[in-house]
């Protein structure tokens, strides 16, 4: 399959591109995002709730999930998307038992969390894990795919390793 994108595709996507981050740097302005700990992760809590969910999803959803749980549905059925299934369950019981006590403490993060209830050493052997993780599990995934589609679309050829 030969894809290649045209001035046209180009200059669309770079007039939503320069859009998007202007309209959001404008609002983050506008709201004094960089303010405190507060605006910034929470908007000044003046977020709507259809709002929140859909930057949970888009937070939640990377590359694995759009090419990996796709060749794993069409390989195994809907048994590969378990997990995903059953995120709404656990995510909810989270939000119902953690949530309370994340408004009544001011709480932002979860190392946050974890530094009021335990110590410091606990909110910064937190994070540090979840940076690995991170990295392993992530990175080691989407950057090999995220660097194969612009390669694909501008007509470089590959030069991975088979």
């Amino acid at each position: 399959m030969n894809l290649s994108l045209t001035f046209l595709d180009w200059l669309v996507f770079s007039i939503v591109m320069i859009g998007s981050l202007s309209y959001g740097m404008y609002k983050a302005y506008l709201k004094k995002a960089g303010q405190n700990s507060s605006n910034f992760f929470l908007g000044g809590r003046s977020i709507k709730w259809p709002i929140i969910g859909a930057s949970i999803f888009a937070t939640n959803i990377g590359a694995e999930h759009l090419v990996g749980l796709s060749g794993d549905s069409y390989r195994y059925g809907l048994s590969a998307g378990a997990i995903e299934l059953t995120t709404a369950i656990t995510l909810g019981f989270s939000c119902a038992i953690l949530f309370p006590y994340y408004m009544k403490n001011k709480v932002y993060t979860i190392p946050e969390f974890l530094e009021l209830r335990y110590n410091r050493l606990s909110r910064t052997f937190f994070s540090g894990f979840m940076l690995i993780i991170s990295i392993m599990s992530k990175l080691a995934f989407t950057l090999p795919l995220s660097g194969d589609l612009p390669m694909s679309l501008i007509q470089i050829p590959s030069r991975r390793l088979s």
